[in-house]
């Protein structure tokens, strides 16, 4: 898929699927990226709610559910997917990658990016600690 062959991607993944090699939230996910790689947001979309159903704790999952979404022009969507995981997962909500994310989306949004990291920023210190990456929040100084 890396070279763009997303149709040959595509049956290797349906081979898969159908000798029971993945599971079906994976093989959603996977179906995903081969739509994305394709501009099928709306579709991304669907698979990747698929993908949630069948495994709503899967941090990787809503990432690209969120990207997805923004890219379907939904970006308060997009916020809103992250946001009910963060709170609803913190164990592993209060990821880098996703905070990251979840700081651009704030960043595209509104003037009040700042203080939303801010908020989120307090999060972390009473669930994580010091030792958190913050600079995923890209703070202003």
């Amino acid at each position: 898929m890396g070279a763009g062959d997303t149709e040959r991607a595509n049956k290797f993944f349906e081979k898969l699927h159908q000798s029971n090699q993945i599971s079906e939230s994976l093989y959603c996910l996977n179906k995903a990226f081969i739509l994305i790689a394709n501009e099928d947001y709306a579709g991304a979309v669907t698979s990747l709610e698929r993908a949630n159903a069948l495994d709503p704790d899967n941090a990787t999952i809503i990432n690209n559910l969120a990207v997805a979404t923004l890219y379907s022009g939904r970006l308060r969507d997009s916020i809103a997917l992250i946001e009910n995981y963060v709170k609803t997962n913190q164990e592993k909500g209060l990821h880098d990658g996703i905070l990251f994310n979840l700081s651009t989306l704030y960043e595209l949004e509104s003037s009040k990016a700042q203080q939303k990291k801010l908020n989120i920023l307090a999060t972390i210190y009473q669930q994580k600690g010091d030792g958190f990456p913050f600079t995923c929040l890209k703070l202003s100084t």
